[in-house]
């Protein structure tokens, strides 16, 4: 029976370890000149997102006028959220 017990146990640490990693990471966008969606130097943390991922995208305080283009490149993408603005709003 310890076995069987031992066996649970780790399904239940793997099910859980599963459950955690697929809520996605929080993306905001670092690159004041604008850039591609798909490249990840263009986002803080480094990393281009998914469709699980929360995504922020405002423009810095040192950007004069708001302004600046993302290019997708004729790629689709899907995130979980994503907030434009200094607010969850859309502009």
């Amino acid at each position: 029976m310890p076995h069987a017990q031992g066996g649970l146990l780790i399904c239940l640490l793997l099910t859980a370890a599963f459950v955690i990693s697929s809520h996605g990471a929080v993306l905001t966008w670092a690159n004041p000149a604008g850039g591609l969606w798909g490249d990840a130097a263009n986002w803080n943390p480094a990393a281009v997102p998914t469709a699980v991922d929360t995504v922020y995208i405002d423009a810095p305080s040192n950007h004069s006028n708001g302004i600046f283009n993302i290019s997708f490149n004729g790629d689709t993408h899907s995130v979980a959220a994503l907030y434009l603005g200094q607010f969850p709003t859309i502009r």
